[in-house]
């Protein structure tokens, strides 16, 4: 229910500013050859991804969901300030 519906949300959200910023900046184009493999990759992680939640113990996944994201923002960080 409210699950599906926040993750609607946020993938209509990125769509929409995917092409808001490709035709609002001129630095940057729209490469549509990325495409098959998002919508591929999107429909694996779709199927797998309830699948994997359900035979996980909840202890790890409350330490590695965590961290992980904590390691994709400090990485976008570092890529930002230009060390990466």
């Amino acid at each position: 229910g409210i699950i599906s519906m926040s993750e609607a949300l946020v993938s209509i959200t990125a769509v929409i500013t995917y092409f808001l910023v490709t035709m609002t900046m001129d630095s940057v184009s729209l490469d549509f050859i990325l495409l098959p493999s998002l919508v591929i990759g999107s429909f694996l992680g779709a199927i797998s991804a309830p699948l994997f939640v359900s035979i996980i113990p909840e202890k790890p996944l409350k330490l590695l969901i965590p961290a992980y994201s904590i390691l994709i923002g400090l990485v976008m960080l570092l890529k930002l300030v230009g060390v990466f």
